[in-house]
């Protein structure tokens, strides 16, 4: 698979700045095992903008946001199903790390068990490092900060899927969450929270 794509995080923004989009996917013979890698590279801003940066400050950014994603999937048995997933992102001279390049990556792992056609239990957990505390910030109203600082954040989560018709699909969960460099959480005044969540999923 390859794509070109007009930038970050916009539908109609920096149309004059293309990224590059690829992808490849293997899948065993027996199709139980698949390994999906991705990548997205390219500017952040148009270089309009990073002249007018540059007029501004007298800095010759660098403005390169690189990302990429490994996932391996594979089914034990009929009903028993495994995802590992590596994600790592790099950006040059980035604003919130004063101007030095910064990097954040992470591994997601999840364990899924099929107990019938309609009903299916999950256990998953995350790691994410945000290396330089860029891509992480609050935005309570008395803790809002553009970025965190340097952190680890982590994640364990219990959840169900239930299908009770084909186009409808319920999956209620418990997630524990906990960092270590920061306090992320309840206003950046924990470093741990327990939730319950739940969503509805409607396929048309």
């Amino acid at each position: 698979m390859l794509d070109g794509n007009g930038a970050w995080d916009g539908f109609d923004k920096n149309m004059e700045n293309w990224n590059f989009l690829g992808g490849a996917t293997w899948t065993s013979d027996d199709a139980a095992t698949s390994f999906t890698a991705t990548l997205i590279t390219g500017d952040v801003n148009s270089d309009n903008n990073l002249r007018e940066f540059q007029r501004q400050t007298g800095i010759n950014k660098r403005d390169n946001r690189t990302f990429y994603s490994l996932v391996l999937q594979h089914n034990f048995t009929e009903r028993w199903h495994y995802v590992l997933q590596h994600d790592h992102g790099i950006e040059q001279q980035h604003p919130l790390n004063n101007f030095a390049d910064a990097e954040w990556y992470g591994i997601h792992s999840q364990l899924k068990y099929d107990v019938s056609d309609t009903v299916g239990v999950g256990l998953r957990g995350e790691w994410f490092r945000d290396d330089d505390g860029v891509r992480v910030g609050q935005m309570c109203p008395s803790c809002a900060v553009l970025a965190t600082g340097p952190a680890n954040y982590y994640a364990a989560t219990l959840g169900v899927n239930w299908k009770p018709a084909k186009w409808l699909m319920l999956r209620p969960e418990a997630r524990y969450d906990w960092s270590e460099g920061v306090d992320a959480y309840d206003e950046r005044n924990k470093d741990s929270q327990f939730i319950f969540g739940a969503d509805v999923v409607v396929t048309f």
